[in-house]
């Protein structure tokens, strides 16, 4: 869905592992990137995810203490936008990519396992948050079906906002009767967005 390499560096934003960077500088070998998040735990992770990653602890949330227009691809997977940070670092010709989940992402879970539902007005709230400084260019849906152990699924919901609505003893119980493996359909919207200028 990107065009073309606008060089600069590739920042993913609330980068958790660094599993998502690592495949997108897998894909872009002449590029740097720079994972973020909050979490020093996760910027440790994320710094030995690949050779060309840094790692910086930083909330999304404030100014981020990256230079203006340095950023050649922002990447912001199932993570809050800051939109006029996202601007002031990306580069004119740069592009911002959203991966936020689908209405039916876990769908198989969502009822057994007492989980939040998507907000079937996501896309439209994300639009509300960055229609103003950047335009989308691209939209895709991606689905595939996933097959998961008990200790995956608890991994998967352990990641999501779920986590902090579940009771943990309740949840476990639900994941311990799900089928091994569970088969889980993962569902998500990816969308390119370039600046306003």
């Amino acid at each position: 869905m990107v065009a073309a390499w606008p060089g600069g560096l590739v920042l993913d934003a609330r980068a958790g592992t660094g599993h998502h960077l690592a495949g997108v500088l897998d894909g872009l070998p002449t590029a740097y990137g720079l994972a973020v998040d909050s979490s020093k735990a996760a910027a440790r992770r994320s710094a030995k995810a690949h050779a060309r990653v840094d790692a910086i602890v930083a909330d999304v949330w404030r100014p981020l203490p990256i230079g203006d227009s340095s950023v050649g691809v922002l990447t912001d997977i199932f993570a809050p936008r800051n939109a006029p940070e996202f601007a002031r670092v990306l580069r004119p010709d740069g592009v911002l990519v959203v991966v936020t989940p689908a209405v039916d992402h876990l769908a198989e879970l969502v009822d057994t396992l007492d989980l939040l539902r998507v907000d079937p007005v996501k896309s439209e709230r994300l639009a509300d948050t960055l229609d103003a400084l950047f335009q989308r260019a691209a939209s895709r849906p991606y689905q595939w079906i996933m097959e998961l152990d008990h200790d995956d699924v608890g991994t998967l919901v352990g990641m999501g906002p779920s986590a902090w609505h579940a009771e943990p003893a309740a949840l476990s119980g639900r994941i311990a009767a799900l089928p091994t493996p569970a088969r889980v359909t993962a569902s998500v919207v990816v969308a390119v967005y370039r600046p306003r200028v």
